[in-house]
């Protein structure tokens, strides 16, 4: 039985509406305002 870990994520904004919201690995992901996720090329912030 493989569990979950709990972890807190962390959102921040850009001026422009982009979020921004790390996961559990520290791996940062980006939102545009036109709907559209990457993998930001960055870590944890």
């Amino acid at each position: 039985m493989t569990l979950e870990q709990p972890y807190s994520v962390r959102v921040q904004t850009r001026d422009d509406g982009t979020l921004f919201v790390n996961d559990s690995l520290g791996r940062v992901f980006m939102l545009t305002p036109a709907g559209q996720w990457n993998l930001y090329a960055g870590y944890s912030f």
